[in-house]
Protein backbone atom coordinates (compact mmCIF):
# COMPACT_ATOMS: atom_id res chain seq x y z
CA UNK A 1 0.00 0.00 0.00
CA UNK A 2 2.46 2.07 0.99
CA UNK A 3 4.55 1.75 -2.35
CA UNK A 4 1.51 2.47 -4.15
CA UNK A 5 0.90 5.64 -2.38
CA UNK A 6 4.16 7.18 -2.91
CA UNK A 7 3.97 6.70 -6.58
CA UNK A 8 0.87 8.42 -7.14
CA UNK A 9 0.50 11.75 -8.59
CA UNK A 10 -1.45 13.31 -5.49
CA UNK A 11 0.77 12.21 -3.24
CA UNK A 12 3.91 13.63 -2.81
CA UNK A 13 4.34 16.46 -0.10
CA UNK A 14 7.55 18.05 -2.07
CA UNK A 15 5.40 19.49 -4.46
CA UNK A 16 6.13 22.98 -5.62
CA UNK A 17 5.10 25.88 -2.84
CA UNK A 18 5.93 28.69 -4.78
CA UNK A 19 3.72 31.60 -5.14
CA UNK A 20 1.64 31.05 -7.90
CA UNK A 21 1.18 34.46 -8.74
CA UNK A 22 3.70 36.91 -9.86
CA UNK A 23 3.07 40.25 -8.06
CA UNK A 24 4.01 42.27 -5.11
CA UNK A 25 4.69 40.31 -1.50
CA UNK A 26 0.59 40.63 -0.71
CA UNK A 27 0.29 43.23 2.06
CA UNK A 28 -1.54 43.63 5.38
CA UNK A 29 -4.92 45.06 4.06
CA UNK A 30 -5.37 41.99 1.93
CA UNK A 31 -5.11 39.75 4.60
CA UNK A 32 -7.25 41.40 6.82
CA UNK A 33 -9.73 41.65 4.03
CA UNK A 34 -9.28 37.60 3.48
CA UNK A 35 -9.88 37.20 7.11
CA UNK A 36 -13.24 39.03 6.91
CA UNK A 37 -14.11 36.76 3.79
CA UNK A 38 -12.95 33.42 5.36
CA UNK A 39 -15.36 34.83 8.57
CA UNK A 40 -18.40 35.57 6.60
CA UNK A 41 -19.47 31.82 7.04
CA UNK A 42 -19.36 31.14 10.52
CA UNK A 43 -20.32 34.89 11.68
CA UNK A 44 -23.66 34.50 9.74
CA UNK A 45 -24.54 31.53 12.01
CA UNK A 46 -22.54 33.06 15.48
CA UNK A 47 -24.27 36.44 15.61
CA UNK A 48 -27.77 34.42 15.34
CA UNK A 49 -27.08 31.71 18.04
CA UNK A 50 -28.31 34.31 21.02
CA UNK A 51 -30.99 35.14 19.31
CA UNK A 52 -32.58 31.71 18.10
CA UNK A 53 -35.09 30.94 20.99
CA UNK A 54 -36.44 34.72 20.40
CA UNK A 55 -36.49 33.75 16.81
CA UNK A 56 -38.34 30.36 17.14
CA UNK A 57 -41.06 32.19 19.42
CA UNK A 58 -41.67 34.92 17.03
CA UNK A 59 -41.85 32.06 13.93
CA UNK A 60 -43.73 30.05 16.03
CA UNK A 61 -41.55 26.92 16.29
CA UNK A 62 -39.01 24.80 18.75
CA UNK A 63 -35.95 24.44 19.04
CA UNK A 64 -35.76 21.74 15.91
CA UNK A 65 -37.23 24.09 13.50
CA UNK A 66 -34.54 26.34 14.07
CA UNK A 67 -31.93 23.88 14.05
CA UNK A 68 -33.28 23.49 10.62
CA UNK A 69 -31.94 27.23 9.76
CA UNK A 70 -28.56 26.08 11.43
CA UNK A 71 -27.97 22.48 9.86
CA UNK A 72 -29.68 23.20 6.32
CA UNK A 73 -27.39 27.10 5.78
CA UNK A 74 -24.36 24.46 7.03
CA UNK A 75 -25.42 22.06 4.15
CA UNK A 76 -25.36 24.70 1.32
CA UNK A 77 -22.06 26.60 2.98
CA UNK A 78 -20.47 23.07 2.26
CA UNK A 79 -22.22 21.89 -0.72
CA UNK A 80 -21.64 25.30 -2.35
CA UNK A 81 -17.39 24.82 -1.95
CA UNK A 82 -17.36 21.88 -4.02
CA UNK A 83 -18.78 23.89 -6.78
CA UNK A 84 -16.72 26.89 -6.19
CA UNK A 85 -13.63 25.91 -5.92
CA UNK A 86 -13.38 24.13 -9.12
CA UNK A 87 -14.70 26.91 -10.69
CA UNK A 88 -12.47 29.36 -9.33
CA UNK A 89 -9.69 26.80 -11.02
CA UNK A 90 -11.17 27.34 -14.04
CA UNK A 91 -12.31 30.80 -14.09
CA UNK A 92 -10.06 32.55 -11.85
CA UNK A 93 -10.73 33.46 -8.10
CA UNK A 94 -12.12 36.87 -8.16
CA UNK A 95 -15.46 36.28 -10.33
CA UNK A 96 -16.23 33.95 -8.75
CA UNK A 97 -15.61 35.66 -5.30
CA UNK A 98 -17.51 38.50 -6.64
CA UNK A 99 -20.15 36.67 -7.58
CA UNK A 100 -20.51 35.13 -4.00
CA UNK A 101 -20.47 38.29 -2.20
CA UNK A 102 -23.18 39.32 -4.09
CA UNK A 103 -25.29 36.48 -3.15
CA UNK A 104 -24.13 36.51 0.48
CA UNK A 105 -25.05 40.70 0.86
CA UNK A 106 -28.84 39.48 -0.80
CA UNK A 107 -29.33 36.47 1.54
CA UNK A 108 -28.82 38.66 4.72
CA UNK A 109 -30.73 41.26 3.42
CA UNK A 110 -33.58 38.29 2.64
CA UNK A 111 -33.00 36.86 6.35
CA UNK A 112 -33.55 40.87 7.96
CA UNK A 113 -36.71 40.44 6.00
CA UNK A 114 -38.11 37.19 6.60
CA UNK A 115 -42.01 36.95 7.53
CA UNK A 116 -41.96 33.27 8.24
CA UNK A 117 -39.91 30.30 9.04
CA UNK A 118 -39.82 29.18 5.32
CA UNK A 119 -38.62 32.38 3.91
CA UNK A 120 -35.99 32.86 7.05
CA UNK A 121 -34.74 29.15 5.97
CA UNK A 122 -34.76 30.25 2.08
CA UNK A 123 -32.72 33.46 2.74
CA UNK A 124 -30.41 31.52 5.33
CA UNK A 125 -29.48 29.05 2.00
CA UNK A 126 -28.63 31.38 -0.27
CA UNK A 127 -26.39 33.19 2.07
CA UNK A 128 -24.85 29.78 2.51
CA UNK A 129 -24.13 29.48 -0.89
CA UNK A 130 -22.57 32.87 -1.01
CA UNK A 131 -20.39 32.16 1.88
CA UNK A 132 -19.14 29.07 -0.08
CA UNK A 133 -17.33 31.11 -2.09
CA UNK A 134 -15.69 33.23 0.78
CA UNK A 135 -14.38 29.87 2.37
CA UNK A 136 -12.76 28.09 -0.14
CA UNK A 137 -11.52 30.94 -2.14
CA UNK A 138 -9.80 32.62 0.60
CA UNK A 139 -8.19 29.53 1.43
CA UNK A 140 -6.79 29.23 -2.23
CA UNK A 141 -6.16 32.89 -2.32
CA UNK A 142 -3.78 32.26 0.45
CA UNK A 143 -2.27 29.35 -1.40
CA UNK A 144 -1.73 31.38 -4.57
CA UNK A 145 -0.32 34.57 -2.86
CA UNK A 146 2.08 33.39 0.07
CA UNK A 147 3.07 30.05 -1.74
CA UNK A 148 5.53 28.14 0.98
CA UNK A 149 4.54 30.55 3.86
CA UNK A 150 0.98 29.78 3.16
CA UNK A 151 0.40 26.79 6.17
CA UNK A 152 1.58 29.26 9.12
CA UNK A 153 -0.40 32.49 6.74
CA UNK A 154 -3.72 30.10 6.19
CA UNK A 155 -3.12 29.17 10.99
CA UNK A 156 -2.83 33.44 11.24
CA UNK A 157 -5.82 33.50 9.22
CA UNK A 158 -7.77 31.13 11.49
CA UNK A 159 -6.73 33.05 14.42
CA UNK A 160 -7.94 36.19 13.18
CA UNK A 161 -11.30 34.31 12.11
CA UNK A 162 -11.76 33.10 15.58
CA UNK A 163 -11.19 36.39 17.56
CA UNK A 164 -13.96 37.40 15.28
CA UNK A 165 -15.90 34.51 16.12
CA UNK A 166 -14.87 34.71 19.34
CA UNK A 167 -16.92 38.01 19.85
CA UNK A 168 -19.83 37.99 17.53
CA UNK A 169 -22.41 36.20 20.24
CA UNK A 170 -21.97 38.69 22.59
CA UNK A 171 -22.51 41.36 19.78
CA UNK A 172 -25.21 39.33 18.64
CA UNK A 173 -26.73 39.37 21.90
CA UNK A 174 -26.00 42.90 22.32
CA UNK A 175 -27.12 44.31 19.45
CA UNK A 176 -30.27 42.73 19.39
CA UNK A 177 -31.14 43.87 23.19
CA UNK A 178 -30.72 47.35 21.41
CA UNK A 179 -32.29 47.20 18.19
CA UNK A 180 -34.36 43.83 18.29
CA UNK A 181 -32.91 40.43 16.68
CA UNK A 182 -33.62 41.25 12.92
CA UNK A 183 -30.62 43.91 13.59
CA UNK A 184 -28.10 40.91 13.64
CA UNK A 185 -29.07 39.75 10.16
CA UNK A 186 -28.75 43.40 8.92
CA UNK A 187 -25.85 43.60 10.43
CA UNK A 188 -24.46 39.98 8.61
CA UNK A 189 -25.15 41.83 5.10
CA UNK A 190 -23.47 44.89 6.27
CA UNK A 191 -20.44 42.71 6.76
CA UNK A 192 -20.68 41.27 3.36
CA UNK A 193 -21.41 44.36 1.85
CA UNK A 194 -17.97 45.69 3.19
CA UNK A 195 -16.12 42.39 1.89
CA UNK A 196 -17.85 43.03 -1.33
CA UNK A 197 -16.39 46.34 -1.64
CA UNK A 198 -12.85 45.37 -0.15
CA UNK A 199 -12.63 42.69 -2.89
CA UNK A 200 -13.23 45.22 -5.64
CA UNK A 201 -10.97 47.61 -4.55
CA UNK A 202 -8.30 45.43 -3.08
CA UNK A 203 -8.07 42.35 -4.09
CA UNK A 204 -5.96 41.34 -8.10
CA UNK A 205 -6.49 37.89 -9.53
CA UNK A 206 -3.88 36.23 -8.34
CA UNK A 207 -4.63 32.73 -10.91
CA UNK A 208 -3.13 32.97 -14.04
CA UNK A 209 -4.27 32.28 -17.21
CA UNK A 210 -1.28 29.70 -17.46
CA UNK A 211 -2.73 27.43 -14.62
CA UNK A 212 -6.42 27.27 -15.13
CA UNK A 213 -8.00 24.33 -15.40
CA UNK A 214 -10.23 24.13 -18.45
CA UNK A 215 -11.74 20.49 -17.66
CA UNK A 216 -15.17 18.98 -17.88
CA UNK A 217 -17.38 17.39 -15.40
CA UNK A 218 -15.60 13.64 -16.02
CA UNK A 219 -12.09 15.12 -15.54
CA UNK A 220 -13.38 16.87 -12.71
CA UNK A 221 -14.81 13.83 -10.74
CA UNK A 222 -11.76 11.95 -11.57
CA UNK A 223 -9.52 14.86 -9.90
CA UNK A 224 -11.55 14.65 -6.76
CA UNK A 225 -11.30 10.50 -7.03
CA UNK A 226 -7.83 11.18 -7.38
CA UNK A 227 -7.74 13.15 -3.85
CA UNK A 228 -9.58 10.72 -2.10
CA UNK A 229 -7.69 8.00 -2.88
CA UNK A 230 -4.49 9.71 -0.70
CA UNK A 231 -4.73 8.98 2.55
CA UNK A 232 -3.03 11.17 3.69
CA UNK A 233 -5.49 13.71 2.20
CA UNK A 234 -8.27 11.51 3.47
CA UNK A 235 -6.81 11.94 7.35
CA UNK A 236 -6.78 15.20 7.05
CA UNK A 237 -10.26 15.45 5.71
CA UNK A 238 -11.30 13.63 8.82
CA UNK A 239 -9.64 14.89 11.18
CA UNK A 240 -10.58 18.54 10.06
CA UNK A 241 -14.95 17.36 9.42
CA UNK A 242 -15.15 15.49 12.41
CA UNK A 243 -13.53 18.03 14.47
CA UNK A 244 -15.47 20.64 13.26
CA UNK A 245 -18.76 18.41 13.93
CA UNK A 246 -17.44 18.39 17.31
CA UNK A 247 -17.59 22.16 17.36
CA UNK A 248 -20.82 22.60 15.71
CA UNK A 249 -22.56 20.64 18.01
CA UNK A 250 -21.38 22.80 21.01
CA UNK A 251 -22.60 26.08 18.50
CA UNK A 252 -25.60 24.99 17.97
CA UNK A 253 -26.88 23.02 21.25
CA UNK A 254 -25.13 25.71 23.64
CA UNK A 255 -27.62 28.57 23.17
CA UNK A 256 -31.19 26.30 24.08
CA UNK A 257 -29.09 24.18 26.88
CA UNK A 258 -27.15 27.31 28.62
CA UNK A 259 -30.48 29.83 28.11
CA UNK A 260 -33.22 26.63 28.20
CA UNK A 261 -31.89 24.56 30.90
CA UNK A 262 -29.41 26.55 33.15
CA UNK A 263 -31.88 29.75 32.36
CA UNK A 264 -29.21 32.46 31.16
CA UNK A 265 -29.87 35.32 29.65
CA UNK A 266 -28.63 36.34 26.64
CA UNK A 267 -26.13 38.69 27.38
CA UNK A 268 -24.59 36.08 29.87
CA UNK A 269 -24.45 33.49 27.39
CA UNK A 270 -23.15 35.58 25.11
CA UNK A 271 -20.25 36.44 27.58
CA UNK A 272 -19.93 32.63 28.13
CA UNK A 273 -20.17 30.92 24.61
CA UNK A 274 -17.38 33.96 23.57
CA UNK A 275 -15.18 32.72 26.45
CA UNK A 276 -15.18 29.25 25.33
CA UNK A 277 -14.18 30.61 22.06
CA UNK A 278 -10.90 31.76 23.42
CA UNK A 279 -9.74 28.15 23.30
CA UNK A 280 -10.25 28.38 19.40
CA UNK A 281 -8.33 32.05 19.68
CA UNK A 282 -5.25 30.20 21.65
CA UNK A 283 -5.05 26.88 19.59
CA UNK A 284 -4.96 28.46 16.28
CA UNK A 285 -2.53 31.59 17.81
CA UNK A 286 0.18 28.36 18.61
CA UNK A 287 -0.92 26.55 14.87
CA UNK A 288 0.78 29.33 13.45
CA UNK A 289 4.38 29.41 15.13
CA UNK A 290 4.03 25.82 15.44
CA UNK A 291 3.28 24.38 11.78
CA UNK A 292 6.79 24.99 10.34
CA UNK A 293 8.02 23.52 13.23
CA UNK A 294 6.17 20.52 14.13
CA UNK A 295 4.27 20.03 10.66
CA UNK A 296 0.69 19.78 10.01
CA UNK A 297 0.07 15.64 10.64
CA UNK A 298 1.59 16.43 14.37
CA UNK A 299 -0.41 19.36 15.49
CA UNK A 300 -3.29 17.24 13.75
CA UNK A 301 -2.25 14.35 16.05
CA UNK A 302 -2.31 16.30 19.74
CA UNK A 303 -5.09 18.58 18.40
CA UNK A 304 -7.69 15.90 18.05
CA UNK A 305 -6.38 14.02 21.53
CA UNK A 306 -7.13 17.07 23.46
CA UNK A 307 -10.77 17.14 21.58
CA UNK A 308 -11.36 13.84 22.85
CA UNK A 309 -10.23 14.56 26.49
CA UNK A 310 -12.17 17.81 26.57
CA UNK A 311 -15.27 15.86 25.42
CA UNK A 312 -15.23 13.18 27.68
CA UNK A 313 -14.39 15.88 30.83
CA UNK A 314 -17.21 17.65 29.82
CA UNK A 315 -19.46 14.51 30.06
CA UNK A 316 -18.24 13.91 33.16
CA UNK A 317 -19.04 17.36 34.84
CA UNK A 318 -22.49 17.07 32.96
CA UNK A 319 -23.43 14.11 35.56
CA UNK A 320 -22.30 16.40 38.25
CA UNK A 321 -25.03 18.97 37.36
CA UNK A 322 -22.44 22.10 37.58
CA UNK A 323 -22.72 24.20 35.02
CA UNK A 324 -18.92 25.33 35.59
CA UNK A 325 -17.57 21.55 34.52
CA UNK A 326 -19.50 21.33 32.10
CA UNK A 327 -17.82 24.17 30.07
CA UNK A 328 -14.86 24.80 31.56
CA UNK A 329 -13.44 21.33 29.04
CA UNK A 330 -14.74 22.61 26.36
CA UNK A 331 -11.88 25.22 26.65
CA UNK A 332 -9.84 22.37 26.16
CA UNK A 333 -12.33 21.02 23.33
CA UNK A 334 -11.61 24.22 21.30
CA UNK A 335 -7.91 24.57 21.81
CA UNK A 336 -7.76 21.27 20.42
CA UNK A 337 -9.86 21.82 17.72
CA UNK A 338 -7.85 25.25 17.24
CA UNK A 339 -4.62 23.06 16.46
CA UNK A 340 -6.44 21.07 14.31
CA UNK A 341 -8.34 22.77 11.81
CA UNK A 342 -5.41 25.43 10.41
CA UNK A 343 -2.99 22.52 10.43
CA UNK A 344 -5.45 19.60 8.76
CA UNK A 345 -6.62 22.70 5.97
CA UNK A 346 -2.69 23.40 5.23
CA UNK A 347 -1.56 19.70 5.16
CA UNK A 348 -4.53 18.90 2.45
CA UNK A 349 -3.84 22.05 0.32
CA UNK A 350 -0.86 23.08 0.57
CA UNK A 351 0.97 19.69 -1.80
CA UNK A 352 -1.69 20.63 -4.37
CA UNK A 353 -0.96 24.58 -5.84
CA UNK A 354 -2.54 23.70 -9.13
CA UNK A 355 -5.84 21.87 -7.78
CA UNK A 356 -5.64 24.28 -4.46
CA UNK A 357 -9.44 25.10 -5.25
CA UNK A 358 -10.25 21.85 -5.92
CA UNK A 359 -8.62 20.61 -2.76
CA UNK A 360 -9.93 23.17 -0.76
CA UNK A 361 -13.51 22.87 -1.63
CA UNK A 362 -13.23 19.56 -1.14
CA UNK A 363 -12.17 20.09 2.75
CA UNK A 364 -14.79 22.82 2.98
CA UNK A 365 -17.52 20.29 1.42
CA UNK A 366 -16.63 17.69 4.07
CA UNK A 367 -16.12 20.20 7.21
CA UNK A 368 -19.53 21.56 6.41
CA UNK A 369 -21.08 17.64 5.86
CA UNK A 370 -19.86 16.48 9.01
CA UNK A 371 -21.38 19.41 10.56
CA UNK A 372 -24.84 19.23 9.01
CA UNK A 373 -24.68 15.45 9.79
CA UNK A 374 -24.21 15.98 13.66
CA UNK A 375 -26.44 18.53 13.54
CA UNK A 376 -29.14 16.75 12.22
CA UNK A 377 -28.43 14.07 14.93
CA UNK A 378 -28.41 16.89 17.62
CA UNK A 379 -31.65 17.89 16.41
CA UNK A 380 -33.16 14.36 16.89
CA UNK A 381 -31.54 13.51 20.01
CA UNK A 382 -31.65 16.87 21.90
CA UNK A 383 -33.94 17.01 25.23
CA UNK A 384 -32.63 20.80 26.16
CA UNK A 385 -30.27 18.76 28.58
CA UNK A 386 -26.82 19.06 29.05
CA UNK A 387 -26.40 15.22 28.62
CA UNK A 388 -28.00 14.65 25.19
CA UNK A 389 -26.06 17.65 23.75
CA UNK A 390 -22.70 15.95 25.19
CA UNK A 391 -23.26 12.59 24.03
CA UNK A 392 -23.75 13.55 20.25
CA UNK A 393 -20.63 16.00 20.89
CA UNK A 394 -18.24 12.36 22.11
CA UNK A 395 -19.66 10.81 18.84
CA UNK A 396 -17.68 12.90 16.10
CA UNK A 397 -14.98 13.50 18.79
CA UNK A 398 -14.11 9.67 19.42
CA UNK A 399 -14.26 9.15 15.62
CA UNK A 400 -11.90 12.03 14.45
CA UNK A 401 -9.15 10.66 16.97
CA UNK A 402 -9.07 7.76 15.67
CA UNK A 403 -9.46 7.66 11.96
CA UNK A 404 -6.71 10.20 11.57
CA UNK A 405 -4.36 7.54 13.34
CA UNK A 406 -6.19 4.61 11.09
CA UNK A 407 -5.87 6.75 7.58
CA UNK A 408 -2.28 8.36 8.36
CA UNK A 409 0.14 6.52 6.08
CA UNK A 410 2.17 4.32 8.21
CA UNK A 411 5.81 4.79 7.41
CA UNK A 412 4.70 8.30 9.06
CA UNK A 413 4.12 6.80 12.43
CA UNK A 414 7.76 7.37 13.52
CA UNK A 415 7.44 11.08 12.76
CA UNK A 416 4.30 11.62 14.33
CA UNK A 417 5.46 10.24 17.65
Amino acid sequence: MSAKLSSHPLSSFNQTTEPLADMARPGRLLLILLILVLSLGETATQLMLPILPEAAQFFGTQASGMQITLTLYVAILGLGQLIAGPLSDRWGRKPVLLLGLTLYLLGGLGACFAGSLESLVWARMLQGLGASAGVVLARAITRDLWGKEAGSVLALSLFGMMMILMGAPLLGGLLAGLAGWRSVFALGAGLGLFALLGVISLYRESLPLTLRRRSGPLVLLKSYRELLQNRRFLAFLAALGFTYGVLFVFISGSAFVLIGSYGLSRAQYGYLSSSVLLGLVFGTLLASRLVKVWGPRRLVRFGTGFVLSGVSLSLLGALSGSLALVLLPQLWVTFGAGLVLPAAVAGGVMPFPERAGLASGLLGAAQMGFAMLFGLLLGFLQDGSALSWLWVQLLPAVTGFGLFRVLMPLEHVAELA
